[in-house]
């Protein structure tokens, strides 16, 4: 676990470090303190109900992802925390440019339970990956 907390944290700070000065085309709405991209849209939608479906499937999507990495011996479960924390670690040196990290804090924090239950699932296919390995072989 504390291997997968490691991958994670080392590829967040590697893409914030190689993305911190991309430049991107999106207006930001500074006096509502938003972002407004094709994305955000979408998820800014009136209905409720389809921006908690559409983030709650997005999680289901990656959890299953991570106990899969069990039936590659854990090697899945790796490379899906990477990405996981490449791309926050983007997200977050990307959108530091162009606005106060306070502000990306505060889009980012509520979902903080889930990037928790992401590293903890990879941490389980990443052991029933290691305990298939030694019951062939042990």
């Amino acid at each position: 676990m504390l291997l997968l907390l490691y991958m994670y944290v080392c590829s967040f700070v590697l893409s914030f470090c190689v993305n911190k000065n991309e430049i991107i085309n999106i207006e930001v709405d500074t006096k509502n303190e938003r972002i407004i991209t094709k994305e955000d849209q979408y998820l800014t939608s009136p209905n409720a109900f389809e921006r908690f479906k559409h983030i709650a499937i997005n999680n289901e999507n990656v959890v299953i992802l991570n106990y899969i990495g069990a039936l590659s011996l854990g090697f899945s479960s790796l490379i899906q925390i990477a990405f996981n924390g490449f791309t926050f670690g983007s997200y977050v040196g990307v959108y530091s440019n162009y606005m106060p990290f306070k502000i990306i804090l505060k889009y980012t924090l509520p979902h903080s339970f889930e990037l928790v239950a992401i590293i903890f699932s990879g941490g389980e296919g990443l052991y029933l990956g290691v305990s298939f390995i030694l019951c062939l072989f042990g």
